[in-house]
């Protein structure tokens, strides 16, 4: 670390510098004025930096003594209104999550049971046309391909749906854990894993 001392006679070397002058070099008066700007910003940082020492110097010794008084009425007033504000938030998002969970849920099972409401629906039409078609005595012995089809069209289609609502409610129910709240450290502790 350099003293105010050190860095004057820094300043004061930069301007007493001298260079050998050499064909095609730098032109002389450029030169010194460069330094002479330079030395310039030397002292001028050199004088801001002591001015920030002694403001700093001045701030500890203010820091210092302020930590000797004791703590004001005010100021514990403030810190459990402000304890009371963030408890209050805590549980208005305790209980908005709880509610967005609960709708969640509700949603998941309103799905569930309009999707396989309309799968059951879906088979029942396609056998009802099949023995429709099987006791209008068409003579056919083996069952027709248009039929074959649909049916096997709505079996994958429960299948996949099924699938669906097996990954929906595996989300639902990964959002279904709550944080909890310590009450003992008023802090929110995370939801542990599966």
């Amino acid at each position: 670390m350099t003293t105010p001392t050190d860095v004057s006679s820094i300043a004061s070397e930069i301007r007493r510098a001298t260079f050998t002058v050499r064909r095609r070099g730098f032109d002389e008066d450029e030169v010194v004025d460069y330094l002479s700007q330079l030395a310039t910003t030397v002292q001028r940082l050199e004088s801001e930096n002591a001015r920030l020492r002694a403001d700093l110097s001045t701030e500890r010794r203010a820091r210092a003594d302020k930590g000797n008084e004791p703590i004001s009425a005010q100021a514990v007033l403030m810190f459990a209104e402000a304890q009371k504000v963030a408890d209050s938030l805590i549980d208005e998002a305790v209980t908005h999550a709880r509610d967005l969970m609960m709708s969640a849920r509700a949603q998941q099972r309103d799905i569930v049971r309009d999707a396989h409401s309309a799968a059951t629906d879906a088979v029942r039409k396609t056998e009802a046309v099949a023995t429709t078609h099987a006791e209008s005595g068409a003579g056919y012995d083996h069952p027709i391909p248009e039929i074959e089809y649909v049916r096997t069209f709505a079996k994958v289609a429960q299948i996949q749906l099924r699938s669906v609502l097996d990954a929906l409610t595996e989300q639902v129910d990964a959002l279904g854990e709550m944080p909890k709240l310590d009450k003992g450290q008023n802090r929110l502790e995370p939801p542990h894993g599966p």
